[in-house]
């Protein structure tokens, strides 16, 4: 059985993610409120720290990550229900079925996915050796904990990696998708 992320684990996710995109951005910023304080906010109102607006949805128990100049946006979400982005290449680097998508999204060039799966690692790696065509470059690993496929196609640089679920007391695996598209 799948263990769910908590509204506090997402809230706090959702600080860690504006902190880190905030520091991506290379120039002086006001900080967002920090402590218990910010993280038992029940409903943050949309933050801005530089460029990067955040908002959380409690009915959709869903958090937003965008820049303003639209170069980055993410969707976490609790029960699933994120949006796949504009462009993302799933005939390349399919979703998993029956996965639950709990992070979606891109910055510049970079689309990044989180799904959720009760499956084992050999299914999930049986199915993305079979779903992922490779034209070169090709990294295969398969160990007790994690499994990773990587490689080009297309001219993208297409990363799988799945292991346990760090939040699982039991069940429970997380796959990372990241393509790289060509820069444009």
């Amino acid at each position: 059985m799948r263990k769910k992320m908590t509204k506090p684990g997402l809230i706090l996710l959702a600080v860690l993610m504006a902190i880190f995109t905030a520091s991506c951005g290379g120039s002086a910023a006001t900080a967002a409120p920090t402590g218990t304080e910010a993280a038992a906010e029940t409903t943050p109102a949309p933050t801005e720290t530089q460029d990067v607006q955040v908002n959380y949805n409690e009915d959709e128990q869903k958090v937003e990550f965008s820049s303003k100049d639209g170069s980055m946006h993410y969707e976490v979400g609790l029960e699933g229900g994120v949006t796949i982005p504009d462009g993302y290449p799933t005939e390349l680097a399919p979703l998993y079925p029956e996965g639950l998508v709990t992070l979606a999204g891109y910055q510049d060039n970079v689309y990044t996915l989180a799904i959720e799966t009760d499956d084992d690692l050999s299914s999930i790696y049986d199915f993305y050796k079979d779903n992922l065509t490779f034209d070169s470059d090709e990294l295969s690993q398969k160990s007790d904990n994690m499994v990773l496929l990587s490689g080009k196609s297309e001219g993208m640089e297409i990363s799988m990696m799945a292991n346990i679920n760090p939040d699982s007391d039991s069940e429970g695996n997380l796959i990372t998708i990241v393509v790289v598209t060509a820069e444009e």
